[in-house]
C-alpha cells in the first residue's frame, strides 16, 4: 500500500517536473486511506506553494541537489516548518526511507545530516527581509504587482496570500435562491452566511459529500474569482468568452447570472 509521503513525492515531482496539474495528480491517487490522501494533499500542495521558502532555507545548510533527491529535502523543511504535529524525528527518519524507497538510498547520509541541521538552525521566516521568499512570490510578480498597484498596496496583501482561503458555495440560481440553499445546507449539518450574493461555508467538513451538491445546487469557487464574473454583469441573452476557463468555476458563475440563457464559449490551453 502506497504511504502518504510516497503519494506526495509523486505528486510534488509530477507537478513541478513533468507538467502535472496538482488538482489532478491530486485526485489520481489511488490505494490509500482518507487520512493518508489528506496528509499527502496537505504536503504535496504546501511544497509546491511553498517552494521559494523552503530552497532559500536548505541553501543555507547545502548545495541544491538534483530533482528527485531536492523534492524529497523540501518534503522534509516543509513539515519541519511548517506541520507541528509531525514529530521531528519522524520526519528526519521518514525522509531517509522515502529516499530508499525511490532509489536513492545512496544519499540516506546526506538527507540525515542536511535536514538535522535544518532543524537545529532553524530561521524565523517573518524575519526575512526578501518578499519574494517570505511570501514564496516570484520577484517577477511581485514587480508587476508594484508597479500596477504602488508598493504599500503589495505590502499589505501579500500577507494575505499564505493565509487558508474561505470556502464559497455558489448557489445554482437557476434552480434554487441563496436562503434556499441556505436551508437545505442546514439539514445537513452545514452552517453557512450570505456573503456577495453568495454563502461562506462555517462548518468544517467536505460539504461536496452532502446531498444538494450531488442534486447540482451548489459549486465551490472563490469569493474572487466569483467576484470578477459578478463585476462583468452578464446578462441574459449575452455572448460571452472565457479565455481562461479551466476548471469553469467562472464560466459556470456567468451562466447562472445569464439565468441559462445565452452563449458561453469556454476556452483554456488544454482541450481536456
Amino acid at each position: 500500500m502506497m504511504t502518504a509521503r510516497q503519494a506526495a513525492y509523486q505528486v510534488i515531482y509530477n507537478v513541478l517536473y513533468s507538467g502535472a496539474y496538482s488538482n489532478l495528480a491530486l485526485g489520481a491517487l489511488q490505494g490509500i486511506s482518507p487520512a493518508d490522501r489528506a496528509f499527502a494533499a496537505r504536503l504535496a500542495l504546501g511544497v509546491i506553494e511553498r517552494k521559494l521558502t523552503l530552497d532559500y532555507i536548505l541553501k543555507k545548510f547545502c548545495k541544491l541537489p538534483k530533482p528527485r533527491l531536492l523534492v524529497i529535502l523540501e518534503m522534509g523543511v516543509y513539515q519541519l516548518y511548517f506541520m507541528e504535529k509531525v514529530p521531528e524525528s519522524a520526519v528526519v527518519n521518514e525522509s531517509v526511507k522515502l529516499a530508499r524507497q525511490n532509489a536513492l538510498g545512496a544519499y540516506a547520509g546526506f538527507i540525515n545530516a542536511v535536514l538535522r541541521k535544518v532543524q537545529s538552525g532553524k530561521i524565523s521566516i517573518s524575519k526575512i527581509e526578501d518578499a519574494s521568499v517570505r511570501y514564496a512570490v516570484p520577484e517577477s510578480l511581485i514587480s508587476m504587482w508594484n508597479k500596477a498597484y504602488t508598493k504599500e498596496t503589495v505590502d499589505g496583501f501579500l500577507p494575505c496570500l499564505l493565509k487558508k482561503a474561505d470556502i464559497f458555495a455558489v448557489p445554482n440560481t437557476v434552480k434554487l435562491s441563496a436562503i434556499e440553499l441556505q436551508g437545505l445546507l442546514h439539514k445537513e449539518q452545514f452552517e453557512t452566511a450570505q456573503q456577495a450574493g453568495i454563502l461562506k461555508v462555517l462548518t468544517a467538513g467536505d460539504i461536496t459529500k452532502t446531498k444538494a451538491f450531488a442534486k447540482g445546487l451548489f459549486y465551490i469557487e472563490d469569493l474572487s474569482s466569483y467576484s470578477a464574473v459578478a463585476a462583468l454583469q452578464p446578462q441574459p441573452g449575452d455572448v460571452l468568452l472565457d479565455m481562461c476557463a479551466a476548471p469553469g468555476g467562472k464560466s459556470f458563475a456567468a451562466c447562472i447570472l445569464m439565468e441559462n440563457r445565452g452563449r458561453v464559449y469556454a476556452f483554456d490551453k488544454h482541450a481536456h
